[in-house]
């Protein structure tokens, strides 16, 4: 449904951070009491929080560790069982270069869809323990195990540190029908098996620096039906979830300080299955940055009409940044809310723009009013993070489509 795909990434943009749940008399109500100046500074102030917890993120053991190894393999690609290594590198190498969420949640998508197929490598190899060889630039295997595949390797730059040592301890699969069953790959294997279940940790000096697993159950016709993924890099968690009945489907990407609430986008999708014209009869969508959130009311059946008529207009161009503005203005209602006690910090309001950079063209910007009138871009306070995360969303939407039969 590739309408539905569309609607839902530009709701995530029209909102920025948002969460979809009111009416129009909530919506309206008075602007906190703190005063202009003093929104700002908290909505400023909520945005530069998250921001330094996604650099210490970067500065995490796994991080450090990721970065170290990712230099041994960073002129060559490993083969077999140890691209499940390489995978979980890679992440924490996006975490130590980038320090803000950019492609996180895709590449734990990736883990949890097992879209490169470390499983069947896995699986094909069977139990054992695989060790670093730096003359070889290979992990070897060292020696037998008999219920766990086990990867060590050097938690440092220096040969003679301590040794990281990644196990995996449970691993199911589903053999039933699921999309892709019977692709070649590449190297000529043949995908017979999706993951069900991954259970994985890593430890340096017999101390856990990662904890990691993933959980997937499917429908009779071949579907998911849900997948959860949870990668926690002490002392942060990264959790994505995503799931789909006859009438709903949901997806939850959240990201923790232990129990503490560092940014959380809960998007919730009811469906009208009677109704081929506008399917999507309900959006939920709960978007929180510590202290801070959005909210968005949107008559949904009405909008989603109005997003095809966009969809036919060329994208980057005057007319199709105006058309979509007006959609979002008109069918949809936003504001800037403290978590606290949900009062009211800014109202805001799509707005057509061109772009300073050239192949961009027109797009819609989200500027917010404060309560002394003045009007400030909601880039100014959510740039970068946001940016990448809303990009993200889009991509699960994408794996939505494909294969829970959206």
């Amino acid at each position: 449904m590739i309408i539905m795909k569309w609607l839902v990434k530009w709701l995530v943009l029209g909102s920025v951070l948002l969460i979809v749940s009111c009416n129009n008399d909530e919506t309206m109500d008075a602007y906190s009491e703190k005063g202009a100046d003093v929104d700002k500074a908290f909505l400023e102030a909520s945005a530069q929080g998250v921001e330094q917890e996604l650099k210490a993120l970067g500065k995490t053991d796994f991080a450090l560790l990721c970065q170290s190894m990712n230099k041994r393999l960073s002129d060559f690609e490993l083969t077999t069982n140890a691209r499940f290594v390489e995978g979980i590198v890679k992440l924490g190498q996006l975490m130590h270069d980038s320090q803000l969420l950019d492609s996180y949640f895709s590449e734990l998508m990736s883990l949890a869809f097992d879209r490169d197929y470390y499983c069947n490598s896995i699986l094909s190899q069977g139990f054992g323990v695989w060790e670093w060889n730096d003359d070889e630039m290979a992990f070897l295997k060292s020696g037998e195990h008999e219920t766990d595949v086990v990867f060590i390797f050097p938690a440092t730059d220096a040969n003679d540190g301590p040794a990281a040592i990644l196990t995996i301890s449970d691993l199911a699969v589903y053999d039933g029908l699921f999309p892709g069953k019977g692709d070649q790959l590449l190297d000529g294997d043949v995908v017979e098996t999706a993951l069900e279940r991954l259970l994985f940790n890593i430890k340096v000096n017999d101390e856990l620096i990662l904890t990691g697993n993933v959980m997937a159950s499917f429908t009779d016709q071949g579907y998911f039906k849900d997948v959860a993924m949870t990668f926690n890099p002490r002392p942060f968690n990264l959790i994505a979830e995503l799931g789909k009945t006859d009438i709903w489907g949901y997806w939850v990407l959240s990201f923790n300080r232990d129990s503490e609430l560092i940014m959380e986008q809960d998007l919730n999708l009811e469906f009208d299955t009677d109704n081929q014209q506008m399917p999507v009869s309900d959006i939920t969508n709960l978007h929180q940055t510590k202290d801070v959130y959005v909210e968005m009311s949107a008559r949904t059946g009405v909008l989603y009409n109005e997003l095809i008529k966009v969809e036919a207009i060329t994208e980057g161009t005057q007319a199709y940044a105006q058309a979509l503005a007006m959609a979002l203005n008109t069918y949809a209602d936003m504001s800037v809310r403290y978590s606290a006690n949900n009062r009211l910090i800014a109202v805001a309001t799509a707005m057509p723009k061109l772009s300073d950079q050239e192949e961009v063209g027109w797009f819609v910007d989200l500027e917010f009013q404060f309560s002394d009138g003045s009007i400030e871009s909601a880039e100014e306070y959510f740039d970068n993070y946001i940016t990448d995360f809303k990009i993200e969303l889009e991509d699960l939407v994408s794996e939505f489509e494909k294969k829970f039969g959206i």
